[in-house]
């Protein structure tokens, strides 16, 4: 494909999945809202936003990772590109590692008092905490895979992900609209499943496709 063609389709592609995942997101929120009420909908945005403070590193890093490894591949070098990989893997991991045991120390003291919850949903928000904490890490030690998806130009493939990802949240609200279960604590799980899932896309994908220029992570 020539790659005037190539850029076309990767900004059709994009624009797209971003009017997709608007409008399925808009309705998924209301769908969740009317499902959760507004308090647990409140507890939960109140403790994303604690992990999302952090979230920012996972973007600034990501565009570092491949900026580098596109580098890297425009040589023609495998192993330089391989070396590269595996830095930023061990970097992400590494990063990943101090924020999550730093939000889980945080963890010990956000819910005596710090944040107004509810008390007797405090268990359950805590619970909720630490299930975020745990998606941050795998979010983070995920980026040098969807690096280099991207800088390979897969574009197409990672727009189906993030249609994918706004799909399956779409189900979760009507799951969570359905079930007689703690709906709080089931709706936290049930996002992490969607991290999960997004992980192993970019992982498996990126272990068939480029397995080769990902030698370096020993």
């Amino acid at each position: 494909m020539q790659t005037a063609n190539r850029v076309a389709l990767n900004t059709v592609v994009q624009y797209i999945q971003l009017v997709l995942n608007v409008l399925i997101g808009l309705y998924s929120v209301r769908v969740i809202l009317n499902a959760l009420g507004a308090s647990d909908y409140g507890i939960y945005d109140l403790i994303a936003g604690i992990v999302a403070l952090l979230s920012f590193i996972s973007t600034s890093l990501s565009q570092t990772s491949m900026r580098f490894i596109s580098v890297s591949l425009g040589e023609g070098d495998n192993k330089k590109t391989g070396r590269t990989f595996g830095v930023c893997f061990w970097l992400h991991f590494y990063i990943a590692v101090l924020l999550a045991l730093s939000l889980f120390v945080l963890g010990f003291f956000l819910f005596d008092g710090f944040l107004n919850i509810p008390s007797e949903r405090i268990e359950i928000a805590r619970i909720l905490y630490y299930i975020m904490v745990i998606g941050l890490f795998l979010n983070i030690t995920v980026t040098p895979f969807s690096a280099m998806i991207a800088a390979h130009e897969k574009f197409v493939y990672i727009s189906c992900v993030q249609i994918l990802d706004s799909l399956c949240k779409l189900g979760i609200a009507f799951i969570i609209a359905a079930t007689s279960w703690d709906k709080l604590l089931l709706y936290g799980v049930l996002m992490l499943g969607i991290i999960i899932i997004n992980v192993l896309c970019y992982v498996f994908f990126s272990i068939l496709k480029y397995r080769e220029k990902m030698s370096s992570i020993q």
